[in-house]
């Protein structure tokens, strides 16, 4: 005789992520729709918070959950930096989109939404990413409009020891 099991599988909200790699700490506030869930919570520099949004019932006899697309509010992020205000309308929607520049002050602050296995995390940074596919070293600098500050160098990583079309074609880049 076969025995069925009777536990029903718990349904909960996908957990939410800000990184903050800015060298400064940050404040965040997590909305959804109208509602403030969180107000005004700390993330220190080069950390990782969670936080979950709630999951919204609809009107009914016994209220119905609403998964996914039944969704119809907004699950927006507002992050304080240096005491300027970055605001994300709608987390979900941003998820794999380009990197957005947020000028703060004198600073740019870019923001990034990723989904890491099942986590979907802000990440918050302040340095660029550069990828050198020469042979040349590039010297780095950054330049306001006061000074300029000399950064370091990015050294190629074209491999000069391969000889196939592929070279040619831009396809040896990292």
């Amino acid at each position: 005789m076969l025995k069925r099991s009777l536990a029903r599988s718990v349904v909960t909200a996908m957990p939410y992520g800000i990184k903050n790699v800015t060298g400064v700490d940050i404040f965040y506030s997590v909305k959804f729709g109208d509602a403030l869930i969180f107000c005004d919570q700390p993330c220190l520099s080069n950390a990782v918070e969670f936080f979950q949004y709630e999951s919204s019932q609809s009107k009914g006899v016994g209220s119905e959950r609403l998964y996914g697309q039944d969704v119809k509010f907004n699950k927006s992020v507002e992050v304080k930096v240096n005491d300027e205000t970055i605001i994300i309308e709608h987390i979900d929607n941003e998820i794999s989109n380009d990197r957005q520049a947020h000028r703060v002050g004198d600073v740019i602050v870019f923001s990034e939404v990723c989904k890491i296995g099942k986590t979907i995390v802000l990440i918050l940074s302040s340095q660029m990413k550069l990828h050198n596919c020469t042979v040349i070293p590039f010297n780095i600098s950054v330049q306001n409009s006061k000074s300029s500050r000399d950064i370091g160098t990015c050294f190629g990583t074209w491999n000069k020891n391969k000889k196939s079309d592929d070279d040619f074609k831009g396809n040896n880049c990292k």
